[in-house]
């Protein structure tokens, strides 16, 4: 059993290591502090960087972690991957300097470079430095069990192919990281250079889910059509990678599944029976989640930072008061003391500003970020009201 503790411990460890298994490790250890890369678009003291300083180093990390972690889970395309970890391994060296997280993204895809394990073992040390940055970096508590999971799952036979589709931590150690993650990512999607096509991806590594686009896209996200999209910076890159993914998913194929209905959380569960689509009301409630407290906190920030972005836009005055108006309703009540009758009306008034300020006519007039904010809001409201019981019973 490998001890994560002990470095030269673990480095003799990974010398016993199929190749891919080296990878696998070394790019979850350098996924799992991702989101400290938040500190290049906040510092301590709240005030922000200059957000495409953090974009310039956002994108050659985010591919540097991809091609390792893509390279173990598809052993077969090693050498396409290979050439595609060096590539990113080099283009990912400049941002190393700037940040804990790029080094080590960087250290992680060069060790994915390697033709043979024969070769890997004599500098196993490449991907020991990348997984013990990535917990000292982090929280070597958090880190350090979620790496010896994994050791735990290779010993037990599980292959990298196996690995790296295992959620990133085991529960409940998922740590301040996760936070983390909300902010960088929510950064990210104020943006206007597509980045939702990687916050989805890591969403999906996260949980240990299928990535969106499935193998094709997995293995185009880490080589594109060549090596000089790379230099185009990260809107040509994420637009590529979007025209990718819709020309995988081909025109309507949400349309022509009705047995998948696609829908974000809310009161109500619709499934289509007998030729029609039926509501179902969702069971549970705040009294049996103690985290709807921590969603309604979550929520109140939101709450005011969309607010505080429409008031510096042009729109109808009533949108963002009408936010203010949600916030300091959540203020003062826990999620189990909530009135319900009346967050529900604020709700639907927040739903209907919501259409008319994502209709054709508001994006014309509100700015693309301001409009993010909105819809954020408006989802993570109907993930919230999902939680209480009351809510429930009156919709």
């Amino acid at each position: 059993m490998a001890d994560l503790t002990d470095r030269k411990h673990f480095e003799a460890w990974l010398r016993t290591q199929p190749l891919e298994v080296c990878a696998a490790m070394a790019a979850r250890a350098v996924l799992r502090i991702f989101p400290m890369l938040i500190s290049l678009y906040v510092v301590p003291d709240g005030r922000p960087h200059i957000p495409f300083i953090g974009h310039d180093i956002v994108l050659p990390v985010i591919r540097a972690m991809a091609s390792p972690l893509v390279t173990a889970k598809f052993p077969a395309k090693g050498t396409e991957l290979r050439a595609a970890a060096r590539a990113a391994a080099i283009a990912a060296r400049p941002a190393a300097a700037a940040h804990t997280v790029a080094f080590a993204a960087a250290r992680a895809a060069g060790a994915a470079t390697y033709k043979s394990s024969a070769l890997f073992a004599a500098d196993a040390f490449t991907v020991a430095t990348a997984a013990f940055a990535a917990a000292v970096a982090a929280d070597a508590a958090y880190a350090d069990y979620a790496a010896d999971a994994d050791a735990a799952f290779v010993d037990a036979g599980g292959d990298a192919t196996a690995l790296v589709q295992r959620p990133l931590w085991e529960a409940p150690t998922l740590g301040p990281l996760i936070d983390d993650w909300s902010k960088l990512k929510q950064h990210l999607l104020t943006a206007p250079d597509g980045w939702d096509v990687w916050t989805r991806w890591y969403d999906a590594v996260l949980a240990g889910n299928p990535t969106p686009g499935g193998e094709e896209l997995d293995i185009y996200r880490v080589t594109l059509d060549s090596e000089d999209d790379w230099k185009k910076g990260p809107a040509h890159v994420n637009a590529l990678i979007k025209a990718k993914e819709e020309e995988i998913a081909g025109p309507g194929d949400e349309d022509d599944a009705p047995l998948d209905l696609l829908q974000y959380p809310a009161s109500f569960n619709f499934d289509f029976l007998n030729g029609q689509i039926v509501a179902r009301p969702v069971t549970g409630g705040a009294a049996a989640l103690p985290e709807a407290d921590d969603m309604r906190l979550e929520l109140i920030a939101k709450l005011e930072a969309a607010a505080q972005r429409l008031k510096r836009t042009q729109c109808v005055p009533r949108y963002p008061e009408t936010m203010f108006r949600a916030a300091k309703l959540l203020e003062l009540h826990s999620a189990a003391e909530l009135p319900a009758g009346k967050l529900l009306m604020i709700f639907r008034s927040i739903e209907a500003d919501a259409v008319a300020i994502t209709s054709p006519e508001g994006r014309s007039e509100i700015a693309a970020d301001a409009i993010a904010f909105v819809e954020d809001v408006l989802r993570s409201f109907e993930d919230f009201k999902a939680q209480l019981p009351n809510i429930i019973k009156l919709e």
